[in-house]
């Protein structure tokens, strides 16, 4: 909202500076409730600005208040300090919240179809401000929305900032440009019950297929099935003649078609929304479809610090953003030292039957059973807000979540765990006083290593040189950041 003081604006170019028209609706204690409308395309959008009381009492009039409003309005956001949370977890308080006032909350949320919309910041919007002991935390501050707001705005994005002199957290609302993006290809499974799908299968193989529109929109085809077996009218026909057999089979065969599709339509959201508890009801199928709109909503990242720590805002800039950190992580060549084939000699080889069952061909029948072996449910999506950005040609390393990477990763640990094992024979290296009895040099707990050395200079320095030369032949190295060093009876000018 805008607040022009002292202008000197002619009345006709008022359009052109003011671009939003804000009119006030309901004002009460608790919440200001306005209408925006939009110059340059008449879209009109709602916005309620709450400030919920500390007394529950007052808070469920609150609760009928706005819920009265759901039915007058579109575009919907709800925004502000509703005063209490939705769960536990968000509140850390020597005084636990009340249940009822969490349950009262996530029913009127419920009620007026109305989700939290997806941002970063600040995990608690507001504090008390006290000392440790009696400093309270609770996220009291949202912006949830209705599913015409996901469905006019899904690129919505919230970030909570620090509250600075004030004890809540400023919320910033932005509405990014939805770009064009495209998706990737997900097979739905209804397709497989299609009587025309192993034909149009085999003609796929056969042939160059663009694509087909079987379910291309299967709102709209349930939407003709309810309209023409409205506009028929069998049913009220069959009132007057019940035991007609031409209007019997009619019927029969319209019910087929709406079922057969509403199933379609249903698999499909089941499958989007990952919810498994469907059934043909409209109210059921309006609840998944909005699922479908939290879910792509909850995951957009509409901020982030790239490599260089510049913040980046909107969906082009945070996708750029990505690129360019994988990019250069993935698509550039890293030297590597060649590994000493006498040292990895030193402890257990695998057979020679071994080695040849690792570089054997994949076979068509392994493939097959790797493919069928995913869960019938699993819809991959990609990683920056729905949709697939840019492109590198991979120099370093392999992509996420591939097969290889636990056995590379395996295979990695293995000669460090070689390389640790030396850690006590070298000269400069000291075990550390509790360990030395068990010749304790290291722990690995996945990607997590400990290591244990005396605490003198020279065999810190022997450790950080093992690391080293892992680094130089692996391409793998500890990050700085997650890195901790614990002392334990060691002088000041030491650690320094």
């Amino acid at each position: 909202m805008l607040g022009v003081l002292e202008t000197r604006i002619k009345e006709k170019n008022v359009g052109k500076i003011i671009k939003i028209t804000v009119i006030p609706l309901i004002s009460n204690a608790q919440f200001i409730h306005c209408a925006l409308t939009h110059h340059a395309t008449s879209h009109k959008l709602f916005i309620t600005m709450v400030y919920g009381s500390n007394n529950y009492k007052e808070r469920e009039d609150l609760w009928l208040a706005l819920s009265s409003i759901k039915s007058t309005v579109t575009d919907w956001i709800v925004l502000g300090d509703f005063n209490v949370v939705r769960d536990v977890s968000e509140r850390v308080s020597p005084s636990p919240p009340d249940l009822n006032d969490i349950l009262d909350f996530n029913a009127y949320l419920l009620n007026c179809h109305l989700e939290d919309v997806g941002g970063s910041g600040c995990e608690y919007t507001w504090s008390n401000k006290q000392d440790d002991s009696t400093r309270g935390w609770s996220k009291l501050d949202k912006a949830p929305s209705n599913l015409s707001w996901f469905s006019h705005f899904p690129a919505t994005y919230t970030a909570f900032l620090p509250s600075g002199v004030s004890d809540h957290s400023p919320v910033l609302v932005n509405i990014f440009e939805d770009p064009s993006i495209k998706s990737r290809f997900s097979f739905i499974n209804y397709w497989i019950s299609h009587p025309s799908y192993r034909g149009l299968i085999s003609q796929a193989w056969q042939h160059y297929v663009a694509g087909t529109a079987i379910y291309s929109d299967l709102s709209s085809r349930v939407t003709e099935a309810k309209a023409a077996l409205a506009l028929l009218a069998c049913q009220q026909e069959l009132q007057s003649c019940p035991l007609s057999q031409d209007l019997i089979l009619q019927e029969r065969d319209l019910l087929d078609e709406y079922n057969s599709l509403k199933s379609a339509e249903i698999s499909m959201v089941q499958q989007k929304s990952k919810v498994d508890n469907i059934s043909h009801g409209d109210c059921s199928t309006k609840y998944f479809f909005s699922r479908i709109q939290e879910r792509k909503q909850q995951h957009i990242i509409g901020r982030i610090l790239d490599r260089n720590g510049i913040e980046r805002t909107g969906l082009t800039e945070v996708a750029e953003g990505f690129v360019d950190y994988y990019g250069h992580l993935l698509g550039t060549s890293m030297a590597v030292s060649p590994l000493d084939s006498d040292f990895i000699q030193q402890g257990p080889c695998i057979l020679a039957e071994d080695h040849d069952q690792l570089i054997k061909l994949v076979t068509t029948d392994e493939i097959k059973l790797a493919l069928f072996g995913i869960g019938s449910g699993k819809i991959p999506r990609p990683d920056v807000n729905g949709g697939a950005h840019g492109f590198f040609k991979g120099q370093n390393g392999i992509r996420q979540r591939d097969p290889l990477s636990p056995y590379l990763f395996v295979l990695s640990m293995k000669i460090l765990s070689r390389y640790l094992r030396k850690l006590d024979t070298k000269p400069m290296v000291s075990l550390h006083p509790k360990c030395a009895k068990l010749k304790l040099t290291y722990l690995v707990f996945a990607d997590d290593i400990m290591l244990f050395t005396r605490g003198d200079v020279s065999s810190v320095k022997g450790a950080v040189e093992i690391l080293e030369n892992f680094s130089s032949w692996s391409g793998l190295r500890a990050n700085i950041h997650k890195t901790e060093v614990y002392f334990r009876g060691v002088l000041d000018f030491v650690k320094a």
